[in-house]
């Protein structure tokens, strides 16, 4: 079947005028507009898919977009932002180096993207003609049921007290009480479940092709819960996911991230990148370049495309985490460390490696980021022309792994004081995936670890769970406040045979030591005293300065008034 939901009414929903939580509609009929009325109330089955999948695009394209993976990921200790120069990036650098500002930041798009997922949300439940008990739109408005609930999920998580939004005609809301929108969330996840249908089998999302499914829903629904506390709840809700049979772990963790894993047994819930030279920039968008390797740089071996701009590397915090955590008995690493990150050393022994292409290599510790690779098999054919900006990957993007499923039932049952049973195996599915020896027993500080080790970078988890947890002021206090430059050969595969790089304060320190390869290691001139986790301020994203000038009723999140 075709792997992409018919988008044909994209131009006229993008066009159909949504009320912000915070600005009246003018009513002016504007000539040549289809009237909201006429297209939700005439339509067809046709035009309900049409309608959702405007709703699933903003999904992917905004709210799981640049906003949240870079917004939320690059300020959790465990990233450096990368980049081609320390003046690169904009609205990265104040996201990493904690200087947003109710004005400025990634939270300005994250919010309008959520918000207008709720509204077409919204507009779909309340406004679709369904008089002839049409599966398909019965289908349509629970999809429409979901993706409200996601969203005001992570607006609750966001900004801990958002705009409550639960009709379309909802005008000028007050700061949202959590208890009464949990709830929503709940009960939309809840009635979701009970409309859409689980996958054929293991195989049979493809047949589904990116939209959600019950177990989906569940899943999210367990989240929620465990998000609130509920753990109980949690884990009855998230063991119905798992012994639903339907999902199960990829043998090789190196492949989770490539297109080979598309429409696999280990996704939940992703969104699809047809692979169509001809369409490829409306399917797609640019965080294959903001995540590959910047080859201004490293020379890219012939295993990867061969530019990108270089966001988003690894730690050093996380580089040593990986090295202890995934360490196996025989002491090697595991295929999780593998496909998660590479030493420079490891990455020459590579086909067409040859050392870097400048030194040094800015913000980099000598690791790459191998979860986001830009792998050449992935490139959309004929995209490429005119690189950087218009080279595109034809792997989907994944919002829900199976593999997080399994840690929030975990995390759920660690959380209620058990130390074995369905939470321990759940813990050990994703430790012996990884290469790793199983638990015997399992606390609060292997789950997080586990959390830690296998989902880097993907959707703010660690940062978001750091502060949930109250670990942030202890973890996260000084992000930021350092820059670290790598020294190696340009044009040159010659290496120390070994990845644990020497630290050092000047160059003429690394030169002297004779080192090939070396990293420098100095404060921040603009950001090393400012930079890091601030208590009473960084538990919450500002809400955008737009929101608060033009919405009376909403009340700025406290740290963030002038």
């Amino acid at each position: 079947m075709k792997k992409i939901i018919s988008i044909c009414l994209l131009g006229i929903i993008a066009g159909l005028s949504f009320p912000s939580c915070s600005q009246d509609l003018l009513e002016i009929e504007q000539k040549g507009v289809l009237s909201v009325d006429a297209v939700y109330g005439g339509a067809d089955d046709e035009t309900a898919e049409s309608l959702i999948a405007s709703v699933y695009r903003t999904l992917w394209s905004g709210v799981y977009g640049a906003p949240m993976y870079m917004g939320l990921a690059f300020p959790d200790g465990d990233h450096l932002c990368g980049g081609g120069s320390y003046s690169d990036g904009g609205t990265l650098r104040y996201t990493y180096n904690y200087a947003l500002t109710p004005s400025t930041g990634y939270h300005i798009n994250e919010y309008t993207s959520i918000y207008r997922v709720i509204y077409w949300s919204n507009m779909i439940v309340e406004k679709l003609n369904n008089e002839d008990n049409s599966a398909v739109k019965n289908r349509v408005i629970a999809e429409a049921k979901f993706s409200r609930a996601l969203a005001l999920m992570w607006a609750i998580r966001i900004w801990g007290t958002p705009p409550f939004m639960p009709t379309a005609d909802t005008e000028n809301p007050a700061n949202g009480d959590p208890a009464e929108m949990w709830k929503w969330v709940e009960d939309n996840f809840s009635e979701a479940a009970d409309v859409l249908p689980s996958k054929s089998g293991m195989g049979g999302q493809e047949e589904i092709g990116g939209r959600a499914t019950r177990e989906a829903a569940l899943a999210y629904l367990g989240k929620a819960q465990l998000l609130q506390g509920k753990y109980a709840e949690a884990s009855g809700t998230l063991q119905l996911v798992r012994d639903s049979g339907l999902y199960d772990l990829l043998p090789d963790f190196v492949s989770v991230t490539k297109a080979e894993s598309d429409w696999s047994s280990e996704n939940v819930f992703e969104y699809n990148v047809y692979n169509d030279p001809s369409s490829f920039s409306t399917q797609n968008d640019m965080r294959c370049m903001y995540l590959g390797v910047r080859s201004s740089f490293l020379n890219i071996a012939s295993d990867g495309f061969t530019t990108g701009w270089g966001y988003s590397t690894p730690s050093p915090e996380f580089v040593e985490f990986m090295k202890e955590h995934e360490k196996k008995s025989d002491g090697s690493y595991s295929s999780r460390f593998e496909g998660t990150i590479c030493s420079y050393d490891d990455y020459q022994k590579k086909p067409g490696a040859n050392g870097l292409a400048a030194s040094p290599w800015i913000d980099n510790i000598g690791y790459i980021g191998m979860k986001y690779y830009f792998w050449s098999s992935d490139l959309i054919p004929g995209s490429e022309a005119g690189a950087p900006r218009n080279a595109r990957w034809h792997k989907n993007w994944v919002f829900l792994r199976y593999s997080e499923v399994l840690l929030d039932l975990a995390e759920a049952e660690a959380w209620l004081g058990n130390t074995g049973g369905v939470g321990l195996d759940a813990l050990n599915e994703v430790r012996e995936r990884a290469g790793l020896e199983p638990l015997g027993s399992m606390g609060k500080e292997d789950v997080k670890n586990e959390r830690r080790a296998e989902l880097w970078g993907e959707n703010g988890d660690r940062y978001l769970n750091l502060i949930r947890w109250g670990d942030a002021p202890d973890v996260l206090g000084e992000v930021g406040r350092y820059r670290y430059d790598f020294y190696a050969p340009t044009r040159s595969t010659v290496t120390d045979g070994d990845s644990d790089y020497p630290v050092f304060a000047t160059v003429e320190e690394g030169e002297a030591s004779g080192r090939n390869t070396y990293i420098v290691k100095y404060a921040d001139p603009v950001y090393g005293q400012s930079s890091g986790f601030v208590s009473g301020r960084d538990e919450y994203w500002p809400f955008p300065e737009s929101e608060i000038l033009s919405n009376p009723s909403l009340t700025q999140n406290p740290g963030w008034l002038k």
